[in-house]
C-alpha cells in the first residue's frame, strides 16, 4: 500500500488537529483541558462524557502522572461519540493527537466524523495516517485500512482501493464489510467471478449480510438453473420485511429471467414507487419493454432515465447502448453513448469486447 512518511504524515494530522488544540490551555496553566472548560452548558451526553473524563484525570494524579495519555482522552472522546456528540468527541480526539500525533485509534475516528462531514480529503489524510499505526489490534487497523479503501473507491480509485481493502481482510479475516466493498468494486468492474467470491465470503462470516445478499443474488439469475433458485429464495426471505427498492429490483429481475413476467413487472414498479429513480429498476422495465414487449418509445425513455438518473452506472450505459444499436438499428447515437462508457470505464470486459465495432 502506498503511505506517506511517517513525518509528513504527522505534519498533515497536526495541520488538521490546530484550530481544536489551539482551545487547550497549555500545561503549565492546567494539568488537562477538557469537556468542563468548552462545554459550559452539557448535555446528557456531555455530561457523561465530562464524568468520565474527570474520573480519568483523578485516577492520573493519584498514580503520579502529570498529564492524561492519549489512549485515556481517546477513551472520553469515544464515550461522546457513542452518545452521538460529535462536537465533544472531535475536540478530545484532536487533544488525543496533540498528545500522540499519531495516535492511530484518534486518527481513525477523526476521519470518520470527517466523512460524515462529506470532507472527503481530510477523511483521506486521515485514515492514511491511522493505517501506520502498527501499535492497534489488528482488527482495527483493518478498519482504518477499510474506511481509507470505501473513501477512496467512492472517489473513483478503484485499483488502490482494492489493495487497501484486501490489507484489511489480511488484517481481519471476518472483515465481511471488506469483502462486500471488493464484492461491489469487482462487479462494477465487471469481474464477476472474483466479485461472487467476495460475496460468499461475507455471508460465510455474517449470513444475514443484506448488504451482500442482494447483490450476490443478482450475480447467482445469470448463472445455473439451481443458481437462479437460490437467488429467487433468497430475495423473498429479504422481501418479506423489506422496505428496500433494491431488494424488490433484484427479486423483480429474478423472476423475470425465470419467465415470471406478471410478477417480475409488478415487483419493478413496486421498486420504482418506493425510488422513482432506481436505476437498477429503470435498466430491467426498460430492457422488458423493448425486449418482451416490442415497445421502443418506452423502452427508451426508461433507459435514457437510468443513465441520466446514475451516470456512473456501467450497466445503464450498456442496456442503453445496446438498445440504441439493436433495438433502434441507430448506430450513430450508440458509438456517442459508448464514448461516455469508455471514458467511465475503459477496462471493462464489455467494453473490450464491443470496442472496435463501436468505435468505427
Amino acid at each position: 500500500v502506498s503511505c506517506m512518511g511517517a513525518q509528513p504524515l504527522a505534519r498533515a494530522v497536526r495541520s488538521l488537529a490546530r484550530p481544536v488544540a489551539s482551545l487547550a490551555k497549555t500545561h503549565s496553566q492546567t494539568k488537562v483541558w477538557g469537556i468542563h472548560t468548552l462545554f459550559p452548558h452539557r448535555t446528557p451526553a456531555i455530561s457523561l462524557a465530562f464524568h468520565s473524563y474527570r474520573s480519568l484525570q483523578t485516577q492520573s494524579v493519584d498514580d503520579g502522572q502529570d498529564r492524561l495519555t492519549a489512549d485515556q482522552v481517546f477513551a472520553a472522546g469515544s464515550l461522546s461519540f457513542q452518545h452521538g456528540d460529535n462536537d465533544a468527541a472531535e475536540k478530545l480526539f484532536a487533544e488525543a493527537l496533540v498528545l500522540n500525533p499519531m495516535h492511530g485509534r484518534s486518527l481513525l475516528q477523526l476521519g470518520i466524523i470527517e466523512q460524515s462531514k462529506g470532507n472527503a480529503e481530510k477523511a483521506e489524510t486521515l485514515f492514511r495516517a491511522a493505517t501506520t499505526d502498527t501499535s492497534m489490534p489488528a482488527d482495527i487497523r483493518a478498519n482504518a485500512y477499510f474506511n481509507l479503501g470505501c473513501t477512496l473507491s467512492d472517489h473513483g480509485d478503484k485499483s488502490e482501493a482494492i489493495d487497501l481493502l484486501l490489507k484489511a481482510v489480511e488484517l481481519d479475516a471476518k472483515h465481511h464489510h471488506a469483502h462486500t466493498e471488493l464484492g461491489r468494486i469487482y462487479n462494477a468492474r465487471g469481474e464477476t467471478s472474483d466479485a461472487r467470491s467476495h460475496f460468499e465470503s461475507a455471508l460465510q462470516i455474517e449470513p444475514n449480510h443484506t448488504e451482500a445478499q442482494t447483490p450476490l443474488a443478482m450475480l447467482l439469475v445469470q448463472g445455473s438453473k439451481a443458481d437462479l433458485q437460490r437467488a429467487l429464495t433468497m430475495l423473498e426471505s429479504l422481501a418479506q420485511n423489506s422496505t428496500s427498492a433494491e431488494t424488490f429490483c433484484a427479486l423483480g429481475f429474478a423472476q423475470l429471467v425465470a419467465g415470471h413476467d406478471v410478477a417480475g413487472v409488478t415487483l419493478l414498479k413496486k421498486a420504482l414507487a418506493l425510488e422513482p429513480n432506481h436505476t437498477a429498476s429503470l435498466c430491467h422495465l426498460g430492457t422488458f419493454n423493448w425486449l418482451a414487449k416490442g415497445d421502443h418509445g418506452s423502452a427508451q425513455k426508461l433507459l435514457r432515465q437510468a443513465v441520466e438518473s446514475d451516470p456512473n452506472h456501467v450497466e445503464a450505459h450498456i442496456m442503453l447502448i445496446t438498445f440504441y444499436r439493436d433495438g433502434l438499428r441507430q448506430k450513430a447515437l450508440a458509438q456517442k453513448q459508448f464514448q461516455q462508457l469508455e471514458a467511465l470505464a475503459p477496462s471493462h470486459p464489455w467494453v473490450q469486447q464491443h470496442g472496435r465495432d463501436l468505435r468505427s
